[in-house]
């Protein structure tokens, strides 16, 4: 067993933005080549977590943060190696110098002063600059990344760690990346290993003798849902308004298929004054209307006009009345996206129980949101290759759900590479659905799927699917593997 000692920056304080990429905000003040400001990928501001990272009490990046609930859950006995992790607050901790892996936050780089990252920059520690929550990253911190370099000119290995999947072995953007910017890419699902640990918050009795993480659902329970007598179709749980789940409710509604189904939908018009929406505020205002809300909703067969119409033909909020939410959890008026109800995801599993399979509906459907890259990338051989993957879909997974996923083209794949098993036999389909790279087809063979769905052909073999992915999502060994690669890989 080896020993990787792990370091992450742990603030608490505010910090101002280093002058250095303030100073290039500007078009004038922009001296790359060539000039990615023109790209207008700084999107109003440097990068997406300046605010959030201003006004933040603690700011702990995501791989590191998970590793006491690991240890908790004895997960981290399956490691093949023994991962001491620290917390710094200043580069003149000498836990630095020992550090094989340094962590920071992507958001918080800008905040670095010159001498904090020389002080960086003359450790032996391969650093990590931790993207794993976010999809979109290119757009936000690739600016910054080039600035980073050119400013400083880093001898060591600097990784970005992305949340996202690959569904094929094209590398071309990452090669590209690298020459540009000098910085490595690398791919983990934060989302996978984060819900194995939410799905399993409050069971303190883990022992090291079992194979999986001990959850709110149990094998036995599995099983009974599985034979219940159902009431529903499916379950499509809905939360922030996006083209794609609006569309896809207002299709099932146009095939009425609406009454078959628990389908939850958080927004309603006109918007709650409290309730941030702003894809409902693009909508809704025709100065906002971006080449990009066209093409998306032309992929649905929709326009801003029928989807407004839509809206304001069935203004309602969707409650499924099987949710039994927590009444002692307080979400403050003001927070964004805040809905009339308390809290989306603390329910009754009896919507699993009741239902037949769970129709996903992912946070994205089309890659333009995280594969809006710089035009200097797109000059090369490239082709989509990764999709983002998010406790939406292994929501199902944990809670011993049949599932088809509605989301970007290599979902299916993705979870296929992962190890889990699809449905396709249940859903008389393949992955021709998944692997498409015309949104509109994708979207109307999906379309198809759900509207043909035939209950007789799930058979025992499904309930053997459902366990085996459940016993895997929640498999140490299959967690800490995963961990292990990442950290491997970097070193």
């Amino acid at each position: 067993m080896s020993d990787i000692k792990i370091v992450y920056l742990h603030r608490t304080n505010t910090t101002e933005v280093n002058e250095w990429y303030t100073f290039h905000q500007t078009v004038d003040n922009w001296g790359s080549d060539p000039a990615i400001i023109e790209e207008k990928i700084f999107c109003e501001d440097l990068c997406s977590g300046i605010n959030y990272c201003q006004s933040a009490d603690l700011v702990v990046p995501h791989l590191v943060h998970i590793f006491d609930s690991l240890y908790v859950r004895k997960v981290l006995n399956y490691s093949k190696n023994k991962y001491i992790v620290k917390g710094i607050e200043d580069f003149d901790d000498p836990l630095l110098d020992t550090a094989d892996v340094f962590v920071i936050h992507a958001d918080v780089l800008v905040f670095l002063t010159d001498e904090e990252v020389d002080q960086l920059l003359s450790t032996k520690a391969k650093i990590i600059i931790d993207a794993s929550f976010e999809a979109f990253t290119f757009q936000y911190y690739y600016p910054i990344f080039k600035l980073f370099t050119d400013r400083y000119q880093p001898q060591q290995q600097i990784t970005m760690v992305i949340g996202a999947d690959k569904f094929n072995n094209n590398d071309n953007l990452e090669h590209a990346f690298k020459d540009y910017t000098g910085i490595d890419i690398k791919y983990f699902n934060y989302f996978r290993v984060n819900e194995v640990l939410v799905g399993s918050e409050g069971i303190n009795e883990q022992s090291p003798d079992d194979t999986i993480v001990n959850n709110h659902m149990t094998e036995d329970k599995i099983i009974e849902h599985f034979n219940s007598t159902k009431t529903k179709k499916y379950l499509c749980l809905n939360n922030r308004p996006r083209f794609h789940r609006m569309a896809l409710i207002e299709k099932l509604r146009e095939l009425d298929l609406l009454d078959d189904g628990f389908v939850s939908r958080r927004w309603q018009w006109p918007a709650k004054k409290h309730i941030v929406q702003p894809i409902l505020r693009e909508l809704l205002d025709e100065n906002e209307h971006s080449p990009r809300l066209h093409q998306e909703l032309a992929i649905y067969g929709e326009t801003a006009e029928s989807m407004i119409a839509k809206l304001k033909a069935y203004p309602d909020q969707m409650i499924i009345d099987e949710f039994e939410e927590d009444p002692n959890i307080y979400v403050p008026v003001g927070k964004d996206n805040t809905p009339d109800l308390v809290n989306d995801r603390v329910f009754s599993t009896e919507v699993y129980k009741k239902s037949i399979f769970s129709l996903v509906v992912e946070t994205y459907y089309e890659h333009s949101f995280i594969d809006n890259y710089p035009q200097v990338l797109m000059e090369i051989d490239y082709e989509p290759s990764r999709a983002f993957l998010t406790e939406k879909v292994f929501k199902p997974i944990q809670y011993g759900h049949m599932f088809i996923p509605f989301g970007m083209k290599g979902t299916a794949r993705c979870l296929d590479r992962l190890g889990f098993k699809n449905f396709h036999e249940e859903f008389n389909c393949n992955f021709d659905y998944d692997r498409r790279a015309n949104d509109k087809e994708r979207y109307e063979i999906f379309i198809n799927i759900i509207k043909n769905f035939d209950g007789s052909r799930i058979t025992d073999k499904t309930l053997e699917k459902i366990l085996y992915n459940y016993r895997l999502f929640y498999s140490k060994q299959n967690i800490m593997e995963s961990i292990d690669k990442l950290y491997t890989d970097i070193l």
